[in-house]
């Protein structure tokens, strides 16, 4: 039996909860690339849901509860990346320490975009974007290396 073929004979029994949100099982290169697609997708969904109005696609939420949902969401999905970039980092021979930029740049960009009205938002900002190039090394080991690849 071929490594590729017992990759996507484990994937396909663990549940949804067990890759999106636990630490158990593993993630081949596949798996992991096909998880942070269906992620962002869900995420643009929520967020088309959440910002979407008759007037204008994609204006902000207008009442304090929007906010808070639209942020709530947001933490979500950085928690659910921050997951998936450590269940692979697990699976092949790199530090997990590497996943741990993740939800910092995600907390700064969830910052950010609640001060977006405030002086300090901009700056929060570009601080945001610069922490989230920390992310990258986490990222690209994610998906470029295979357990294999020492």
């Amino acid at each position: 039996m071929s490594d590729t073929f017992q990759d996507r004979s484990r994937i396909g029994t663990s549940s949804s909860f067990e890759v999106f949100f636990s630490l158990r099982g593993s993630l081949s290169r596949d798996a992991w690339r096909w998880a942070m697609i269906a992620s962002a997708s869900v995420f643009l969904l929520g967020v088309s849901l959440l910002c979407g109005s008759e007037e204008a696609s994609l204006a902000p939420p207008t009442t304090k509860a929007g906010w808070l949902l639209l942020v709530a969401w947001y933490f979500g999905q950085v928690t659910v990346v921050a997951l998936l970039c450590a269940k692979r980092l697990l699976d092949i021979p790199r530090p997990l320490w590497l996943a741990l930029p993740i939800p910092m740049a995600g907390l700064l960009g969830g910052i950010a975009a609640v001060m977006h009205w405030h002086p300090f938002g901009v700056p929060m900002a570009l601080f945001a974007v610069l922490a989230s190039t920390a992310a990258l090394p986490a990222l690209l080991a994610c998906a470029l290396y295979e357990p294999d690849d020492v």
